[in-house]
């Protein structure tokens, strides 16, 4: 079972990864074993055991930005424990711990698409951080929600610009975009 083998990764990864919080490496193992293990938890509806687990996988991302300040995959890593994180905030309703983790992901994965804006993985993860954003907003009813999707909008429109290649998925939820931005609609589902 998928869920004992993660378990069991992460019983081996975190003494090591707590001895020596300096080893960039074993806090990326760590992190994205649990990483993991929340999305199972998650998937089979177990909000509370999946909170736990990511919290926990921010943790060790956290320590993995502390270890090696100039990855970049540990600062993707960190985006995506936070996503994460207010992700189930958001299915638990609490709209105040999601906005934050969420605009915390967003700054990171910002930084990291100006930091290499030819990188269409980055330029995907921040629109994907823009709608989590925006997610969050529109739930509070907040119109800066609105500005949020334009953005998200803007990222895959310039993807799509570039020729770069867009899953079936988010050709979608890009004309769902499109079509949004052109009706001059304030949210998108």
């Amino acid at each position: 079972d998928a869920l004992a083998a993660y378990r069991k990764a992460v019983e081996i990864q975190e003494p090591l990864a707590s001895a020596r919080p300096d080893q960039a490496g074993w806090q990326n193992e760590l992190c994205a074993s649990q990483l993991k293990e929340g999305r199972i938890l998650q998937s089979q509806g177990d909000l509370v055991g999946a909170l736990d687990t990511f919290r926990k996988s921010l943790a060790a991302g956290r320590r993995l930005v502390v270890a090696s300040p100039a990855n970049a995959t540990g600062q993707r890593n960190l985006s995506i424990c936070l996503d994460r994180v207010g992700e189930v905030l958001l299915a638990q309703n609490d709209l105040a711990g999601a906005v934050l983790a969420c605009r915390e992901s967003l700054a990171i994965t910002q930084q990291l698409a100006a930091t290499d804006p030819l990188n269409a993985g980055a330029q995907r993860d921040l629109y994907e951080a823009h709608r989590n954003v925006a997610r969050v907003l529109e739930k509070q009813g907040d119109p800066q929600a609105r500005d949020h999707w334009m953005h998200a909008y803007t990222n895959l429109a310039g993807l799509k610009t570039r020729g770069l290649h867009l899953s079936p998925e988010l050709l979608s939820i890009f004309e769902q975009l499109r079509q949004t931005v052109e009706t001059n609609a304030s949210s998108i589902r």
